[in-house]
């Protein structure tokens, strides 16, 4: 049996892994499909990925939450009823949201999206939001009794499984739409076709995930009749007091969780809108959408996203601590969780800033070099965003749910500010995206920075912080130099690494120079030892 510390390994490494395939999943839709299919398939797929986010980390975090203490009281039956009405609330929400997607297409596409092309896009996808959704209650149902490996091997192989049929399904229709394109004497259909084939490999994908999920839970009901049967500490609850937990009561958490996602929607509307008032066509615009959200966007949410999965669920510590009255623990542990963090995400995020040309050139070619500005600019929320996540997980074990939602609103209302101000309606500007990520990452660090140091009376520690912010800088200076004086000859992928282990062995130099790690952490270093003998 694996102990929970590989086991959290383990689901964390796999759900990484899984933002990885849907980040960059849209790097072989483009090559197959073209700028106009990326751009139409990534605006309608955004709405399904926000949907998709709330139903499996919010709604099926609670029932999960609630599954697992019914569990560890050996309250079986009641973990099954709430199981079963999460699953009835669920195949309602489910098939309403289909529904609504289905009927109301042309509204959101031309409304919130931008992109009337994208009507059909949507129709493909609505069945996926029913199927999502009964996924995410059987996906509680397993993390619930404990199977978060198998719950993780789904979700994974769901990913993966998407990203194949896209890339079949969207080249199948991609040809048809060539075909029709040619007989009506208009480009554009091949590219909405394909984007089309996409999202009917969305919804058959989602479909499959749904029936192995299943699967998985009839096989975890065959095992479980015998302890049901046994079942004497149940307490068996109205069904409103699940309800109540399950949506009502967790309306704050829903808010604070669905803010920052939102932004995501908020830089596609407001890109759309100024592009369009620019007389900008909406083939040339759904272009643009696809190569920022195809190569800058990735390279911005992925370090982020691992950072919360790596972070999440520390504020249970906090809680407990802070009911001992164990301040001084907490403040210990938070100066020790900042001080690794800035040690990774200092130099990612210098990283970033200083090979973003290269980086998306390997990737995208000459048109993910356009957006280079805004992953440039945008570099250091990868930085800001995960140091208010580590403080917000703080928060979370003081129970002051409020105080995020504060701090979310202000991020949430400087990411539209700056939207509003820095995006332009040129087709390479670009930029501004970027820095409107900067400034609500900036807001909300230093929001949460002054909350918790006003909360538990901490300050922090400027070494921390000063030493791994030198040594990145020291990398990102070579770094610099070499994609600005050798890149152009070197093509993207030499530079990277060349200028990528040049950075790397600069920063651990300088690190190590300025005492920056302690000597278990220099002893995992290759040739550790002959530095400790050098050093002490």
């Amino acid at each position: 049996m694996m102990d929970l510390k590989k086991q959290k390994r383990s689901v964390n490494f796999m759900l990484t892994v899984t933002y990885v395939v849907i980040l960059f999943r849209l790097v072989p839709i483009h090559h197959a499909i073209g700028d106009l299919g990326a751009g139409m398939f990534a605006a309608g797929y955004l709405l399904f990925f926000l949907y998709d986010y709330f139903v499996r980390e919010i709604f099926s975090g609670n029932l999960t939450k609630l599954m697992n203490a019914k569990v560890k009281r050996e309250q079986y039956q009641d973990a099954e009823q709430a199981f079963d009405i999460a699953m009835f609330l669920s195949l309602a929400a489910g098939l309403l949201a289909a529904l609504i997607v289905f009927l109301l297409a042309p509204v959101l596409a031309g409304k919130l999206l931008g992109f009337t092309q994208a009507e059909k896009v949507l129709r493909y996808l609505a069945p996926a939001f029913c199927f999502a959704t009964v996924s995410a209650s059987f996906s509680s149902y397993l993390k619930g009794m404990g199977e978060h490996i198998n719950d993780s091997i789904v979700r994974l192989g769901t990913e993966l499984l998407v990203t194949l049929l896209c890339i079949v399904m969207s080249g199948f229709l991609y040809r048809k739409g060539q075909s029709v394109g040619a007989l009506l004497k208009q480009d554009a259909f091949a590219g909405i076709y394909g984007a089309q084939g996409c999202a009917l490999a969305v919804s058959v994908a989602t479909f499959l995930c749904m029936l192995i999920y299943f699967f998985l839970y009839l096989q975890m009901k065959v095992s479980m009749k015998r302890i049901l049967i046994k079942d004497t500490q149940s307490r068996y609850e109205p069904d409103a007091v699940y309800t109540r937990y399950l949506y009502i009561s967790s309306t704050l958490h829903y808010l604070n969780s669905m803010l920052l996602p939102l932004c995501l929607l908020l830089g596609e509307r407001v890109l759309v809108s100024k592009m369009k008032a620019a007389a900008v066509p909406e083939n040339t615009i759904a272009g643009i959408w696809s190569i920022y959200a195809g190569a800058a966007l990735p390279f911005l949410a992925l370090p982020a996203a691992a950072i919360c999965l790596y972070v999440r669920g520390t504020w249970y510590s906090y809680k407990r601590a802070l009911a001992r009255d164990e301040r001084k623990f907490v403040r210990d542990t938070i100066q020790a969780k900042m001080r690794r963090f800035c040690l990774v995400c200092f130099p990612v995020a210098v990283f970033v800033l200083v090979f973003s040309e290269p980086l998306l050139g390997f990737v995208y070619g000459e048109q993910g070099r356009l957006c280079a500005g805004a992953l440039s600019a945008g570099a250091f929320s990868i930085f800001f965003f995960g140091f208010g996540f580590v403080l917000m997980q703080v928060l979370l074990g003081l129970e002051k749910q409020l105080y995020i939602l504060a701090i979310h609103a202000a991020g949430f209302l400087t990411h539209l500010i700056a939207l509003e101000i820095f995006v332009k309606s040129g087709d390479a500007h670009y930029m501004g995206l970027g820095i409107a990520w900067l400034a609500s990452s900036l807001v909300m660090a230093a929001a949460y920075g002054f909350v918790v140091s006003m909360q538990l009376n901490y300050r922090y520690h400027i070494l921390n912080i000063s030493k791994p912010l030198v040594s990145a800088a020291g990398g990102g200076l070579v770094g610099f130099l070499v994609v600005r004086l050798a890149g152009s000859s070197l093509g993207s992928l030499m530079t990277l690494l060349i200028g990528g282990v040049l950075f790397m062995i600069v920063y651990l130099v300088l690190i190590i120079f300025l005492r920056g790690l302690t000597r278990k952490e220099i002893s995992r270093i290759p040739g550790g030892e002959f530095i400790m003998r050098m050093l002490y």
